[in-house]
């Protein structure tokens, strides 16, 4: 009987021990964004420059005509995107917005509205891998110099 009191204590003890583990691992983690019950995860910061290379020569190639990073243009400036928009939403939109905008999504629908009825050009050549090393690209680029998020006004 003992012998068994002992066993209890010891189980106990490694399941109290691996919750204090498992809760000070993360406790300082940042909450996910969460876009219609769909978790965004956030971008994996790359350490590889080829990475950041290929997105900024992506940019330039597809995107630079139309965006800047800081200041709106033919379309919207392009700082914060990933902080406005789900990943998911980012990839549909580059890869074909008129198609999400006759689907009558809102968001789509508003940037349309907002700069002038100018539909982007279809991207569906872009894989996702490339539209994210062009937002790696963008993030890297805003945190370079100041960004300071826009309040969007909720009418």
């Amino acid at each position: 009987m003992k012998y068994f009191s002992v066993i209890c204590v010891l189980i106990i003890s490694i399941i109290l021990l691996s919750t204090l583990i498992t809760t000070l691992l993360f406790l300082n983690q940042p909450e996910p964004k969460v876009y219609c019950g769909v978790i965004d995860p956030p971008l994996i910061k790359q350490t590889d420059t080829s990475i950041h290379t290929e997105g900024e020569i992506l940019f330039k190639e597809n995107c630079k005509f139309c965006h800047k990073i800081h200041q709106d243009a033919v379309g919207p400036a392009l700082a914060g995107v990933t902080d406005r928009r789900s990943r998911k939403w980012l990839y549909a939109f580059i890869k074909n917005s008129s198609r999400m905008i006759r689907k009558g999504d809102t968001a789509a629908m508003n940037v349309y509205e907002k700069y002038g009825h100018s539909e982007m050009p279809i991207f569906s050549n872009l894989t996702n891998a490339e539209i994210d090393s062009m937002l790696i690209h963008i993030e890297a680029y805003q945190e370079k110099y100041y960004y300071q998020p826009q309040v969007m006004n909720s009418q």
